[in-house]
């Protein structure tokens, strides 16, 4: 009887034949392992003529059938990802983090869907209690809308944290002075609230992103006006190494405790959002 080990796990199953494989019996191994190979994490394309079934589909357990990529080679990358999220996390603190604000308008706001405006507006607003609680600096950035470019009441005051920026361009990086606004304060974790999140928060993310910043996206603070394409844009920033959150979540990683002054003046600011 034909006896073989099978070794499962992340990677493509890992088979060592123990005696040859009888002509008759190699269709129906073929499909096994071809069954096998597709519960694999990571595969390829594969040559399933029988001349090559030995050496691809039933190889020594020391050798891997990923086009010619081991696991050990792949296995960094995942682990580079897992930590810059961690990095993004581990890094938040009050002497480390900025806050941007996109697009935060009373004419834009109107028409997002997966998040109604006025609990959106009660997430921004906040945030906006957070950064002066704990002395972040902000940046408002918005753009012309028709002759209103009206920030929603929430964010109104902010200027006593950061300078409220018009800008003509659809990518912030594209904007000298709010860009240079962002380079300032010399802070490396980029907290981003903004509408809509296909636009500017995606672009937002990803340059800063390229430019080195760790960013956090306060996801209760942003909306969009589909929820298929706010999904697919959220796992877009994740695979760049970005972070969603909340503002609840980073309200309790600045000031864990409530029994100071200021841990009470941040678990009335986020009391005070309303949620859907």
């Amino acid at each position: 009887m034909l006896r073989y080990k099978v070794r499962s796990g992340l990677g493509t199953p890992s088979c060592r034949v123990i005696r040859s494989l009888p002509q008759r019996t190699m269709t129906a191994h073929l499909k096994i392992a071809s069954a096998l190979r597709r519960r694999s994490f990571w595969y390829g394309p594969m040559d399933t003529s029988r001349s090559r079934v030995r050496s691809i589909l039933f190889h020594d357990s020391r050798s891997t059938a990923t086009s010619g990529l081991s696991l050990s080679s792949r296995a960094p990358r995942g682990r580079s990802i897992m930590l810059n999220r961690q990095s993004a996390w581990a890094q938040l603190s009050a002497g480390m983090a900025q806050v941007l604000f996109c697009d935060l308008q009373k004419a834009i706001v109107k028409h997002g869907q997966t998040n109604i405006p006025k609990a959106l507006a009660s997430a921004a607003g906040a945030l906006l209690q957070l950064t002066k609680i704990f002395d972040l600096p902000a940046v408002v950035s918005v753009v012309p809308h028709g002759s209103d470019s009206q920030v929603i009441t929430e964010l109104e005051g902010a200027e006593s944290v950061g300078p409220k920026l018009l800008r003509t361009t659809n990518r912030l990086v594209a904007d000298p002075p709010t860009l240079q606004a962002i380079k300032r304060s010399d802070r490396k974790v980029l907290i981003v609230a903004g509408f809509m999140m296909e636009a500017v928060v995606l672009d937002t993310v990803l340059d800063a992103r390229a430019a080195g910043y760790e960013v956090l996206v306060a996801v209760d603070a942003c909306g969009s006006p589909s929820l298929r394409t706010e999904q697919s844009v959220l796992r877009q920033m994740e695979s760049a190494g970005a972070v969603p959150t909340s503002v609840i979540s980073i309200r309790t990683k600045l000031s864990p405790g409530f029994s100071t002054d200021e841990g009470k003046q941040m678990f009335a600011a986020v009391q005070a959002i309303k949620y859907a």
